[in-house]
């Protein structure tokens, strides 16, 4: 008998069960950016020709009257007051905007890059990525360097429309490299962290560079930067390029948690739940966790959310751990991943196998490999999802590539039955392989039944 015939007579498709996990750790070297990094646009619809008009009955107070009057100062301070809310006005996002565009006009640079954020994110009124990007250029000639920070990341990262499926503004990662060395020649710090990131990962136009990364983010935090601080105590946490010294990388994470890092909240709750360079104590660390989380860190979000839901440090309650959950956002794969579960499973809630898929499916495009694997199964059953079998295998190898022992044993099992690609048999092979060095049992079976039936 073939391989092949041995292999066919063999072959089951396994059902995936959900399983929450719990996150084992907060990453280190693994830093938020300091500022958005690329935007993806939600919303076609077309740009007005200008911001919107003052409502009627807008009231009438000194500020008001001196914008009003063309006075350029008191134009950029009353669309401040309108956006935060401040000095007696309500938040009013199209006044904001409204009075920044009569500004920016007047030639005020904080204006011109105050209404490039309000383009960027849409802040009162549509959101257009090329004017954004215009008034940040003017912003950025005129000395303001966050103006020429934003205007690197977009170059960095480019801004994509998923609904049109292009590019809104195009990707120029050596231009984006020429502006933020600009800005670190002037010390300005989310240029030298970011800068850094880039060379620790080795990030669009630059190549890995462990000892300028450190330089840079040594100086970062000479300035008293909470990023830069949280990155170089990652450095000495890890010992990475420079010696391991875990007290020294908590003491400088007590000192970023001082100036309002969520991040070095998150990471110091961590070294005490583990005893890291402190002594371990558990009631520290869950109360560090919670001032993170409350600050919007999603790691300690997520943190909060195992806690409740495996009973850890307080009773077990699946509705908070769901609630912390949920408040950790649409950007963080782990708690994606754990919220697919729980509908999968019905755990705290009614099996919801459309809810499952679709978040399951959030997760895999974040990067979650047990995700990845779990809607590669979705997409090969039809479960909560319509059948796609091409879809499977692009997720079941998505899984595989980092090393989910059952995405390469399924992955295998497509190539060599040609489910979703073009069958090829030595390629499956190497990868049932690949799966059975990694311990999976049911590739370690397959292969010696293909042996027995050689």
């Amino acid at each position: 008998r073939s391989w092949a015939g041995v292999l066919r007579n063999r072959i089951s498709v396994n059902i995936f069960r959900a399983e929450l996990i719990l996150l084992a750790t907060i990453s280190f070297l693994n830093p938020s950016a300091a500022f958005s990094s690329g935007v993806v646009v939600e919303n076609r619809a077309e740009l007005p020709d200008k911001a919107a008009e003052p409502r009627s009955g807008e009231r009438s107070t000194p500020l008001s009257d001196s914008a009003r009057a063309g006075d350029a100062v008191s134009q950029l301070e009353l669309a401040n007051s309108y956006f935060h809310g401040k000095n007696g006005y309500k938040s009013d996002f199209e006044l904001a905007a409204y009075w920044f565009r009569l500004a920016a006009k007047n030639g005020v640079p904080q204006a011109q890059f105050n209404l490039a954020l309000c383009y960027d994110a849409g802040y009162g009124l549509e959101r257009d990525v090329k004017e954004a990007a215009r008034l940040y250029r003017l912003a950025a000639d005129a000395g303001i360097p966050q103006a020429k920070y934003n205007l690197a990341i977009f170059y960095a990262y480019g801004v994509y429309d998923q609904i049109g499926g292009v590019f809104e503004f195009d990707r120029n990662p050596g231009k984006a490299i020429s502006l933020l060395e600009e800005l670190c020649g002037e010390d300005f710090p989310p240029a030298l962290t970011k800068y850094a990131e880039m060379l620790i990962s080795g990030d669009t136009a630059v190549s890995k560079d462990d000892s300028k990364a450190l330089e840079l983010v040594k100086r970062a935090s000479a300035k008293n930067d909470p990023l830069g601080l949280c990155m170089l105590a990652d450095f000495h946490f890890l010992g990475r390029i420079c010696p391991k010294d875990e007290g020294k990388a908590v003491e400088l994470l007590k000192k970023a948690s001082e100036l309002g890092s969520a991040e070095a909240l998150a990471k110091l709750a961590y070294c005490h739940e583990r005893g890291v360079g402190v002594e371990l104590n558990s009631e520290t660390a869950f109360k560090l966790y919670q001032e993170a989380a409350q600050k919007g860190n999603s790691m300690a979000q997520v943190k909060l959310g195992d806690f409740y839901f495996s009973g850890i440090f307080v009773p077990q309650d699946v509705k908070m751990a769901k609630k912390w959950y949920l408040s950790a956002g649409d950007k963080n794969h782990h708690a994606l991943y754990n919220l697919a579960c729980m509908s999968a499973e019905g755990i705290g809630e009614d099996k919801d196998a459309v809810r499952a898929a679709r978040l399951f499916l959030a997760s895999a495009r974040l990067g979650n490999a047990l995700a990845q694997f779990n809607i590669a199964s979705c997409f090969s059953e039809g479960n909560g999802i319509a059948k796609d079998l091409g879809a499977a295998f692009y997720w079941f190898k998505r899984s595989a590539e980092q090393g989910n022992a059952k995405a390469q044993r399924r992955l295998a099992i497509c190539c060599m039955k040609g489910e979703g690609t073009e069958e090829n048999f030595s390629e499956g092979l190497a990868w049932l392989e690949k799966a059975a060095a990694n311990g999976d049992p049911e590739a370690q079976d397959l292969i010696g039944t293909l042996m027995l039936g050689q």
